[in-house]
């Protein structure tokens, strides 16, 4: 019996990717939960569990102000940093690998010739050691950090330079995103928007096209969409 259901039609290949790094690529999150505990030592664990919701997609310095303001603390923003980044630092070294599968797929982007950047709300020093940590089998043609622009996510600074650095128009970049000011800056720089999630994002922006559990599966089905070439 012959399939009647209607075929998807192929599509293009982006002309380019653009990916987060944190919670896209690793899953960073406990470590950075990890380092602030040593910033917040003496804080309780669940009014820090509460507004560690509203710290996803921010910048350190951000998070920082955030963290000083909230719980009062007498440490500067600066010291603050510098005790949470000396700890980060030591445990993406002990141990971070990256999302399960993701190696293998990006080997098959590899050969496909679209090029790819990283878009971050980290510092560079962080996303440069994470990502040499990771050692991913692709050759960045970018790497975007909070010290690259003048506004962080959720505003598409970021994104507009990653595509502007590749010479490609936001529009044909697709990025792939896990947090909600990472999915409202994409939109807003006119990309191409797929979310990343292993369970319902909440006021999902206009414009994200489609949510994937993972990493892998955004890039497979990207990948599997288009022609064979």
């Amino acid at each position: 019996m012959s399939d009647l259901r209607p075929k998807l039609a192929p599509e293009p290949l982006p002309a380019a990717l653009v990916l987060d790094l944190d919670g896209t690529l690793a899953d960073t999150e406990p470590l950075r939960d990890l380092a602030w505990a040593v910033v917040l030592r003496g804080v309780a664990l669940d009014a820090v569990a509460e507004e560690r919701k509203k710290w996803i997609g921010l910048s350190s310095v951000e998070i920082a102000r955030e963290v000083r303001g909230v719980f009062h603390l007498a440490l500067s923003v600066d010291d603050m940093l510098q005790r949470k980044r000396a700890r980060y630092r030591k445990l993406v070294r002990q141990g971070l690998e990256p999302f399960p599968g993701l190696i293998t797929e990006l080997r098959e982007w590899a050969v496909l010739g679209v090029p790819i950047a990283v878009a971050t709300s980290g510092s560079r020093r962080e996303a440069i050691l994470v990502l040499k940590k990771l050692r991913l089998p692709v050759r960045l043609a970018a790497v975007v950090t909070c010290e690259d622009v003048v506004r962080t996510k959720p505003a598409p600074d970021c994104y507009l330079l990653a595509a502007g650095l590749m010479g490609r128009s936001p529009k044909d970049c697709a990025v792939i995103e896990d947090s909600i000011s990472g999915l409202m800056a994409a939109v807003a720089a006119g990309c191409r928007v797929f979310g990343v999630s292993t369970s319902v994002l909440e006021s999902l922006p206009a414009g994200v096209e489609r949510v994937f559990p993972s990493t892998v599966a955004a890039l497979q089905w990207l990948r599997d969409r288009s022609p064979a070439r």
